[in-house]
């Protein structure tokens, strides 16, 4: 509470006291010279300072009540700003797990099934689906512009030989999955990085820990691509020599999905709980119209 409010609940409660006992009191003023003090007039005068005093507090009590809800809504409404700056970097970097989901199904999700609430409930089904498939040297959903302008100029100088043509549209024209999550994490390790630093007043203590745990894992994503395709090796390696492909357990262990799948449920949820912010639920068409073998880049069939 800041002074002016302390200031004014003393001069409140000595107003109060001193109209108790002018205004309601039974004590014999004028007499109190001419009469022996008694317990009868010691009551009365302890009776009136009680009533003052009860009045008051009461009084201090509803007024800080007031303040205190109107502390309460003025914070609520700033959370509800800094949510929904974080809404949708926490929604496409979620959506990364989920396309990623996607893509190594086989079938299609039912509506009782429990990724339509949250991918963390069906993590486990999810970590086996990756280890069938090893998706992340394929094809994610990010297009290559490097790819696609080969693929062009492949087209244009082939126009006339139907043969040709129809090979050079069976390249691969996207980035694997494992520059998918590096660009993914990169995006969402700045962003939601710079949030903290703009808005560190607003973040409860509890949201705060669970992003600064999150975000230590997901530093680790940024650099990803440099680690699978050895960029640091590379200088003191002949270049002809190729970089061997990394087994599944290598992604999935070192950058530690499982928890970030658990830390991500959890700071989506406690943003849920404390707005009307809806995060992690999806419906079934997000699921099914992708599925088994998606048209826009995130298919993990043998090649």
């Amino acid at each position: 509470m800041d002074k002016n409010f302390w200031r004014n609940m003393k001069i409140i409660t000595l107003l109060t006291l001193i109209l108790t006992l002018i205004l309601g009191s039974d004590i014999p003023w004028k007499e109190l010279q001419t009469i022996c003090f008694s317990w009868a007039i010691a009551k009365n005068i302890l009776y009136d300072i009680s009533v003052g005093i009860f009045s008051s507090m009461i009084l201090v009590w509803c007024i800080d009540r007031i303040q205190l809800s109107e502390t309460e809504r003025k914070e609520t409404k700033q959370r509800l700003i800094l949510y929904n700056k974080m809404a949708p970097i926490l929604t496409k970097y979620y959506e990364f797990y989920l396309y990623l989901y996607i893509a190594t199904r086989n079938k299609p999700v039912k509506s009782s099934d429990n990724v339509l609430e949250s991918l963390y409930y069906c993590k486990d089904e999810f970590i086996t689906q990756i280890y069938n498939t090893n998706p992340f040297y394929k094809d994610g959903y990010y297009g290559d512009s490097t790819k696609l302008k080969l693929q062009m100029t492949l087209m244009d100088a082939n126009s006339g030989d139907p043969h040709a043509m129809e090979q050079i549209k069976k390249m691969s024209i996207n980035l694997p999955w494992y520059k998918c999550w590096c660009k993914d994490g990169t995006e969402f390790y700045n962003n939601i990085s710079q949030i903290e630093r703009d808005y560190i007043s607003l973040f409860p203590n509890e949201l705060l820990e669970l992003l600064d745990r999150l975000l230590d894992i997901v530093g680790a994503q940024r650099y990803i691509d440099e680690f699978v395709e050895g960029k640091k090796l590379l200088e003191f390696s002949p270049r002809d020599i190729p970089m061997p492909q990394l087994p599944t357990d290598f992604f999935i262990n070192a950058y530690k999905m499982e928890e970030v799948l658990m830390l991500l449920d959890e700071i989506m949820r406690y943003i849920e709980n404390d707005s009307e912010i809806r995060l992690r639920k999806r419906e079934l068409k997000f699921f099914n119209e992708r599925n088994v073998c998606p048209s826009i880049g995130y298919s993990c069939s043998d090649k």
